[in-house]
């Protein structure tokens, strides 16, 4: 679950989670939060405490930052960005830089708002000099839930898609995501 406060993004995954003794699962569960310092640049920077069943319950902390820049024309949406991220438990800095092309599906779908992405990106990491290139095909689409007078804005986006590496197989994924916006 995604809440988010102009300019600020706060989050939660795995909190929830059953177990069952029968078939082990490994979960992850994190909190974190995402501040946009600046209104009329798209950087942000953040940080995520996070805890794995499997690591001796460690809990690890993260620190990222991201910088992108967005154009649409006519329904096409093109973004650069670059980002990175320092992880405290494993001290490794890494750094990623992409794009995403948003092409809009409407003409095939007229009765959706779906639309195609497809992000190219390469990830490094300086200290051990480790870097992998990934292009993400992805079908989003999303709703607005809640009604025009609400004070909260409930959207629900669903993704579908692969991550396409030159070192491993293809790798689908499938994330239904709902964010929650306040109305000032």
């Amino acid at each position: 679950m995604t809440f988010s406060i102009p300019r600020t993004e706060l989050w939660a995954r795995g909190l929830a989670t059953r177990t069952s003794r029968i078939i082990p699962v490994s979960s992850s569960k994190a909190l974190g939060a995402k501040l946009r310092p600046f209104e009329d640049i798209d950087f942000s920077i953040g940080t995520e405490l996070s805890r794995t069943q499997d690591v001796d319950r460690v809990l690890q902390s993260a620190l990222d930052w991201q910088l992108a820049i967005s154009q649409r024309w006519k329904g096409l949406t093109a973004r650069l960005f670059t980002s990175g991220a320092v992880n405290s438990v494993s001290s490794t800095i890494s750094q990623a830089i992409g794009a995403t092309l948003g092409l809009p599906l409407t003409p095939m779908l007229p009765w959706s708002n779906a639309r195609l992405d497809v992000s190219p990106q390469v990830n490094f990491e300086p200290r051990s000099g480790y870097w992998s290139a990934v292009l993400t095909p992805e079908i989003v689409s999303e709703r607005v839930v809640s009604p025009p007078e609400a004070s909260l804005e409930s959207v629900l986006r669903l993704k579908v898609g692969y991550g396409l590496t030159l070192h491993e197989e293809p790798n689908a994924s499938a994330r239904v995501e709902l964010q929650i916006t306040p109305r000032f």
